[in-house]
This record gives structure tokens, C-alpha cells and sequence, in this order.
């Protein structure tokens, strides 16, 4: 019988992945773009229109995580040296029936979701968007697989040409109309470039077919991550929440806050999975190199993170004010909660590549499982309170909690230390914490004082991880050593 090869034991000798500037602009591109997008809409439309253009988005994004299961990500890391013959195409299929699942569900959950968000007569409006999802599923899949050989460029393309076309569709409807409606058109028009583009630079056409050993192990692959989506998009209805317990406007607000704050980090995490995947598939086979591939890739996500959320923390208020205008401007203290709430989200993200390189994929699902659990507190906390600001330091401090039992059953599974997941994670939090305190007991300090806080933060962090990358020194002989191993080295 036919089956899939779990971990490729023959590997062509592969390039350095000269693409990679190429994937960090798309990903870049991801979050400048609709970032720019939300920031003229601000200045469009008004805040209830504003919360209800959000809300589509966000209903389109629950609805494709309710049936997640890692198709992309079966698709980059194990299809590349298959013992059947074009997996892919098989996978296009149960890419499509999935679409077509998701925009069932759409149209026949859309008036409730309408209602649910104070917008009944907009109902209609919500199950049109099964369109974008049925035309996402024409996606031509072998740009992902092309990942895995380190191709970058096609997929980088798609993205960039995809948000271009997101954004400027958006505005242009919304001036028009000055209506919430645009980001529909700008969604449908995004998913129709991503369909046209991946299908013309794809290596292979698109075609469907149904090999049954593919779709076993796909299905096994899988399996856990819906229990992850399922769980993701529960973690992710706090905005629901938001704009039923409260009101559009209010929604309009927490999103430019919350949501602008966290655009970033899915572009972060991906860029980086895309490239710690393939090193550490192409390191599976010895052990000493993926322990310390898996040593680095904790490294770089822990120092990323901490140094976004401190920027946050410094300037998030000031920017957003002047960005999407005073209105949505919010205080100081709030800003340092989102701050410390991203740098948790971030490294929810820790075990994901090698546990998807791995197979253990349930390990996925269970930090989702538990970030999803932080998010009942705290909507007990703003139903309430009605306060946004008690609704994210409860989110936070379930999810913090949520984070240190995550990290400590899927540390048993890997292979890093827990010592060293300590080390680089107790500084950040403390330190965050910290300026968060600081900005609740004076909320009143000037902007130059408030900075200098924020630099003895950063200044302090360096020396933690400079010490803690003393006691795991082996980091640094092994960053450009054994990465390019991994991405050269024929097994």
C-alpha cells in the first residue's frame, strides 16, 4: 500500500534560500498593508461602520479556523518526497471541500452573527461571505509545496499582489459608499487575486483527485489541529464579545488597540515557521543539530517578541492616536497590557515548528485549547465591569497562566531544556510587567520620562539575555554553523 514519507530519508542537495528577502517583504506586506487599510478607514467611515467593517473580517477568519487542519502546513512539510505521485492534487480537493463546509456554515449562520453584532438588517451581507472562502479554495497548493525546496519568491508575490489589490479595493468602495460593505469587496477581490496569481505561477496546474493514502495521512496530521481551530477561533471571539456585550463603536476601538497591536505577530510567526520549518525537517535525522536549531528558533521568537511588545509599550498610544485619530487614542495603561497580552500571544507560538516538523500536532491543539480557557474569565470580567481595560489584563493573566502550563508539557516533548525556556521567558515578563504597573501608578507621566522608563527596560533585558546566553553559549557557536548545515546537507 502507498503511503507518505513522515520524514523525507533522501533529500536532494538544496540552496540557500535566496528568497528569503522576498518572503519578509510579503510578510511584511501582510501587515503594512492592512495596517494602511485600517488607518484610512478610520478617517472614512464612521465608528459603527468602522466596528461592523471589522467584523467581517473577523467572521471570515473564526469560520476558516472552525475547520483548520494544517493543509498548508501538510502541504510545505510533508508532501515533498512522496511515495504517491502528485499529492498535492489530492490535497486541492480536500482544499475545496473545505471551502465548500465553510461557506455552508457561513450562509447559514450569517443572520445570527448579524444580530449578534447589533446589525440585523445587514444579514444578507454576512452569508455573501461563503464567496470568499469558496474562492480561497481554488488556491493552487504547489506554491506552498514549492516552499519546502526553499522557493520563496511565487509565494511572496501572491501575498504582496493579494494585499495590494485587499487594500485598495477596500478604500476605493469606501469612499464611495461609506459603508462597512467595502471590506467585503476588498476580501472577495484578495481571495480572487490569491486564486488567479497561485494558478499562474504555480509549478504544477491545478487539478483534483482523491488518493486514499494521502488523505489518511493528511487526516492524521490534522486531526488534532481542528480541535485547534476549533479552539483558536474561541480564543479569537473576544472581538465578538467586544461588539455584542458593548457596541460596534466599541469593537471599532478595541481592534484599532488590540487588533492593530497583534497584526504583526501572525506576520512574525509565520515568517519564521517558514524558515525553521524546512531547517529543522532537513535536521530531523540528527538529533544535536534540531536541539539546537529548536535552541535558536526559542531565542529569536523570545527576543522578537520582547522587543515589539516594548515598543508598543513606548510608543503604541502616541502612534495610534495619531494614526487613526484621537478618538481611538488609547491611555498609556492600556497600551502597556497590550504590550505584555501580545508578548504571551508570541510565544504561545514556541513549540509550533517542531511539532509540526515532528508530527505531534496535537501539542498545537493543546495550546490552543488552553488559551481559549482565559478567554471565559474575562469575558465574565467585562460583562461585569464593561471595561476594556479589566477585559485584556484578565485575558492576560489567564493567558500568561495558560502559557507556563503549555510550555511546560510540550518541553517534555522537545528537544530544549526547561531551564533555558525559563531563562529567556522570566526576564521579558517581568520586566513588561512591570512598565505596566508603572503606567497604572503614574498615569500622568510625560512622554520623555515614560521613554527613559521604557529604554532602562530594554537595557536591563539586554544584560539578562546577555547572561543567560553565557550560561547557553552553545547558541552562538552553533547560529551559523548548523543552520547552514541544515540547509545544504544531503542525507
Amino acid at each position: 500500500m502507498k503511503k507518505l514519507v513522515e520524514i523525507p530519508r533522501k533529500m536532494r542537495s538544496v540552496r540557500l534560500p535566496l528568497g528569503r528577502g522576498a518572503i519578509l517583504v510579503g510578510n511584511v506586506s501582510e501587515a503594512a498593508l492592512p495596517l494602511a487599510r485600517n488607518i484610512v478607514l478610520a478617517h472614512i467611515l464612521s465608528p459603527d461602520q468602522f466596528g461592523l467593517a471589522f467584523s467581517l473580517a473577523i467572521v471570515v477568519a473564526l469560520a476558516e479556523l472552525l475547520a483548520e487542519f494544517g493543509i498548508y502546513e501538510f502541504t510545505i512539510t510533508k508532501t515533498l518526497d512522496s511515495l504517491v505521485k502528485n499529492p498535492v492534487y489530492t490535497l486541492q480537493s480536500l482544499a475545496l471541500a473545505r471551502a465548500i463546509l465553510i461557506g455552508a456554515g457561513l450562509v447559514l449562520i450569517g443572520p445570527f452573527v448579524a444580530t449578534l453584532l447589533h446589525a440585523e438588517s445587514h444579514a444578507g451581507v454576512y452569508q455573501m461571505l461563503s464567496l470568499i472562502v469558496l474562492v480561497r479554495g481554488l488556491e493552487n497548493l504547489s506554491v506552498k509545496q514549492a516552499i519546502a525546496r526553499f522557493e520563496y519568491v511565487r509565494e511572496a508575490t501572491v501575498v504582496i499582489a493579494s494585499q495590494c489589490v485587499a487594500a485598495a479595493v477596500t478604500i476605493t468602495v469606501a469612499i464611495a459608499t461609506g459603508s462597512f460593505q467595502c471590506m467585503f469587496w476588498g476580501l472577495l477581490a484578495s481571495a480572487a487575486t490569491v486564486a488567479i496569481l497561485s494558478n499562474l505561477l504555480a509549478p504544477r496546474p491545478l487539478r483534483w483527485r482523491w488518493d486514499k493514502p494521502v488523505v489518511q495521512s493528511a487526516m492524521a496530521f490534522g486531526r488534532p489541529l481542528v480541535l485547534n481551530g476549533v479552539a483558536l477561533s474561541a480564543s479569537s471571539a473576544d472581538r465578538l464579545a467586544i461588539g455584542s456585550l458593548m457596541s460596534p463603536a466599541q469593537l471599532a476601538h478595541y481592534n484599532v488597540v488590540l487588533g492593530t497591536a497583534l497584526v504583526p505577530r501572525w506576520i512574525i510567526v509565520r515568517f519564521m515557521n517558514l524558515m525553521f520549518m524546512p531547517l529543522l525537517a532537513a535536521s530531523a535525522s540528527r538529533p544535536q543539530s534540531e536541539r539546537n536549531l529548536q535552541a535558536v528558533w526559542f531565542l529569536c521568537l523570545t527576543l522578537t517578541a520582547f522587543f515589539y511588545a516594548l515598543f508598543l509599550a513606548s510608543f503604541g498610544d502616541v502612534l495610534l492616536g495619531f494614526a487613526f485619530g484621537s478618538q481611538y487614542m488609547p491611555s498609556r495603561y492600556l497600551m502597556s497590557l497590550v504590550a505584555l497580552n501580545v508578548f504571551v500571544k508570541l510565544c504561545m507560538a514556541l513549540p509550533g515548528p517542531a511539532a509540526y516538523v515532528s508530527g505531534r500536532t496535537g501539542l498545537i491543539a493543546l495550546g490552543s485549547l488552553l488559551s481559549a480557557t482565559a478567554l471565559l474569565p474575562a469575558i465574565i470580567g467585562l460583562y461585569l465591569m464593561r471595561s476594556t481595560e479589566v477585559f485584556i489584563l484578565l485575558l492576560t493573566v489567564f493567558e500568561f497562566a495558560s502559557l507556563v502550563a503549555y510550555l511546560i508539557i510540550s518541553t517534555r516533548n522537545m528537544a530544549v531544556a526547561g531551564t533555558f525556556v525559563c531563562a529567556a521567558l522570566s526576564g521579558p515578563v517581568i520586566l513588561l510587567l512591570s512598565l505596566a504597573v508603572c503606567s497604572a501608578a503614574f498615569p500622568d507621566i510625560n512622554l520623555a520620562t515614560w521613554c527613559i522608563c521604557c529604554v532602562l527596560a530594554g537595557v536591563v533585558f539586554v544584560v539578562w539575555s546577555a547572561i543567560s546566553m553565557i550560561n547557553f553559549g552553545f547558541i552562538w557557536r552553533i547560529l551559523k554553523s548548523d543552520m547552514l548545515e541544515a540547509a545544504t546537507h544531503r542525507t
